[in-house]
């Protein structure tokens, strides 16, 4: 057991480690700003394949810095690397619902906090009083509810997880198919070409989902409407972090926030749609949950939304 004098340095170092993994996980959010913007000015495949290995290298050399630290502060204190590190991951996958958060992988887990106003379309006026006054009513609805022909909120690949950069199944070498997660191969030929690295996730994930638009007009109304749910109202979220806090306790863990980008590129998550879904300008919360997953009733803390006025 630490005494007083070491159990400070190695609050502090918790702390200062903790400070680093920020650090860590800010220089990945600026190297996918990075590539996505390299995507939407029409960038060649083969230059953002490039810039993406050139940026997994740069984000290993900072992940090791990262481990290199966490094995010095345990040495200052007198601790076994390995026993540092134990402490730290349990630490990281506290925080990241079971994967630590400075490894790069091929599963994109986005925390990113919104820059601007956050609304949710209701069908009916008769829902305010659940977003409004804290009573029961609202949901959070379930992913795979949302997949089918792009239609209103229906997404045709709502919850496939999908990142490889093989073209196509090398005859002979291995079937790739639905359910691979996170598969390497390195210095291998594939269709008689030598491959550095090649990495291949295709798998569907089930989440519980709350989704808003970044933008309040009737436009947005009737796209995200279907015949039979049309969006007649809408609620302004007024303090986001005070909201994600209280429907995080509610499900029981920290769930994943952010933008949700677009791309004509067949990569896909829970926050990179195709572009035929552009038009949704859609924010969302996302807590990925083992099947079954059925709709979850929460509650709304009073004074977090309010009213926008509006009627569609």
């Amino acid at each position: 057991m630490l005494d007083a004098e070491n159990g400070k340095k190695f609050a502090a170092a918790e702390q200062d480690t903790r400070n680093a993994v920020d650090f860590l996980n800010r220089c990945y959010d600026q190297e996918r700003e990075k590539l996505l913007g390299m995507e939407s000015a029409g960038a060649a495949q083969s230059l953002i394949r490039e810039e993406l290995e050139q940026a997994k290298l740069r984000y290993d050399r900072e992940a090791d810095k990262l481990l290199e630290k966490i094995d010095s502060v345990g040495q200052m204190l007198g601790l076994p690397p390995s026993g540092w590190r134990e402490r730290f991951y349990s630490t990281a996958r506290e925080s990241s619902n079971g994967t630590p958060i400075f490894y790069y992988n091929a599963d994109v887990r986005v925390r990113t906090a919104p820059t601007g106003p956050l609304y949710i379309y209701l069908n009916s006026l008769d829902h305010l009083p659940g977003w409004l006054e804290g009573e029961a009513g609202p949901r959070l609805t379930v992913a795979s509810s949302f997949l089918g022909t792009s239609d209103g909120t229906m997404t045709p690949d709502e919850v496939r997880q999908f990142d490889s950069n093989i073209d196509r199944t090398p005859p002979g070498f291995a079937r790739l198919g639905r359910g691979a997660r996170r598969i390497s191969f390195h210095d291998v030929s594939l269709n008689g070409q030598f491959v550095k690295e090649a990495h291949h996730t295709d798998f569907d994930e089930d989440a519980w989902l709350m989704c808003f638009a970044t933008e309040l007009s009737a436009s947005v109304a009737t796209r995200l409407s279907t015949p039979t749910a049309l969006k007649r109202t809408a609620v302004e979220v007024v303090d986001f972090d005070s909201l994600r806090e209280a429907l995080d306790e509610q499900v029981g863990f920290s769930g994943f926030f952010g933008p949700v980008r677009y791309s004509v590129n067949p990569q896909r998550h829970h926050h990179l749609k195709g572009m035929s879904e552009a038009d949704q300008l859609e924010y969302r919360l996302v807590w990925p949950a083992e099947p079954p997953v059925v709709p979850k009733p929460v509650w709304i803390p009073r004074g977090l939304v309010k009213w926008t006025g509006s009627k569609f």
